[in-house]
This record gives structure tokens, C-alpha cells and sequence, in this order.
């Protein structure tokens, strides 16, 4: 059964896209999360704080299928000056993690709206970015010419990186004796002698047919 979304039935709708990326530090490595939107201010969902970024973000249509796909998106945020693209590109963004919602605001206060004590934010899409781009804009329209940048990120959804996923493990001793402690796997595995011949094999020619 196809649930409605009260705030897309009123008369009047407004709404505005949230971005929330989750990105290493390029010093730590620990991941930090920066959150934006396309809203003229910047939006309190209750926990976090969205930064306004108005029309200086751009974003592609969210394509809305009712089974999963490897659907891609791209967003794009302009009028970055030259001192701070250098800060970005150390920036480990390839292989973050990024989510995107559609927040639904009241007509009449502008702030977010609530149905039935819940606050109206949804989730549409959720992915990884896996590219980006760096263009550069002259404007020499006057006497001062400045230079600013535009970075263009493409992400794909979940699904799309699990189709291009390679996993499994390897048969040497080293490698299929490893307790992965956040898998739960048991110890017993580091002692696990089921392919400890295996490697023994490496590089051995056998005369198949060949009568003992």
C-alpha cells in the first residue's frame, strides 16, 4: 500500500532539499559531517543545522522508482572563491558517504512542518560519492576581475555500489585466518586448518591420468 505524504495533499506546498555529506578529515581521518541546503536560511531539524545556501546550490532531479536502481545524481555549488578550493581538494570527498531529504515547510511561520508531533523530512536518496569536478569562472566585468569556482559532485545510490562490489577471501593461510572482531566472528578462525594445505599447492604440476 502506497503511503501519502500529508504535506504533498495541502493546498500550498514549500520545500526545500537537505544534504547532509559525511567526509574525512584530511589531517585525522575522522569523518565529519557537513550539512547544507538549498533554503534562503539555514534550517534546525530538531538536532542539526543545515547551512543555507539559497541559489548557490544546484542539484539534479531525484529519480523516484518504486523498486531500487543504481541511479545517479549530481549537485553543484557555485561561487567558491579561489582560497578556498585549495582546502577542498585535500579533502578525501571520493568514497564519502552522502544523504539527501526533502523537508516540507508551513506557508504561514516558514518553519518546518509538523504532522502530528513529527517533524515532515524524508529521505531521497542515499549514496556515495564516487567523482568530482572543479570548473573556473573569469568575471573581468569591471575593474576588480575575480575568479570563482564551481564544484560539480556526482554520487551513486547504495544499490549501484553494491553491484560493483568485489568481496570474498583469499585461500592463503594469512588472509583466511583473520578474526574480524566487528563481525563477530569467533577466534576459532585464526586456528582454522580447512585450507592450510591449500597454499602448499601454489605453482605444483599434477600428471592427471598418470597410472600409481
Amino acid at each position: 500500500m502506497t503511503q501519502i505524504i500529508a504535506s504533498v495533499t495541502a493546498p500550498h506546498i514549500e520545500h526545500g532539499i537537505l544534504i547532509e555529506m559525511r567526509i574525512p578529515n584530511s589531517v585525522t581521518g575522522v569523518p565529519e559531517y557537513h550539512r547544507v541546503s538549498n533554503c534562503y536560511v539555514d534550517v534546525f531539524d530538531g538536532t542539526n543545522t543545515y547551512q543555507a545556501l539559497g541559489g548557490f546550490l544546484d542539484i539534479t532531479d531525484i529519480q523516484g522508482d518504486l523498486q531500487s536502481t543504481n541511479n545517479e545524481i549530481s549537485l553543484s555549488l557555485s561561487g567558491i572563491p579561489s582560497e578556498f578550493i585549495d582546502s577542498v581538494v585535500k579533502q578525501a570527498i571520493k568514497g564519502s558517504t552522502i544523504k539527501i531529504y526533502r523537508a516540507f515547510f508551513d506557508t504561514a511561520t516558514q518553519n518546518l512542518k509538523v504532522v502530528a508531533t513529527v517533524k515532515q523530512i524524508f529521505l531521497r536518496f542515499n549514496g556515495v560519492i564516487n567523482n568530482y569536478s572543479i570548473s573556473e569562472e573569469i568575471n573581468s566585468g569591471d575593474n576588480n576581475p575575480s575568479v570563482t569556482h564551481t564544484i560539480t559532485i556526482t554520487a551513486s545510490s547504495i544499490l549501484g555500489i553494491l553491484e560493483h562490489r568485489r568481496a570474498g577471501r583469499r585461500t592463503n593461510k594469512k588472509a583466511y585466518q583473520v578474526n574480524y572482531g566487528e563481525r563477530l566472528i569467533t577466534s576459532n578462525i585464526t586456528s582454522d586448518p580447512s585450507l592450510s594445505r591449500v597454499e602448499a599447492l601454489k605453482n605444483a604440476s599434477f600428471d592427471f591420468g598418470k597410472k600409481v
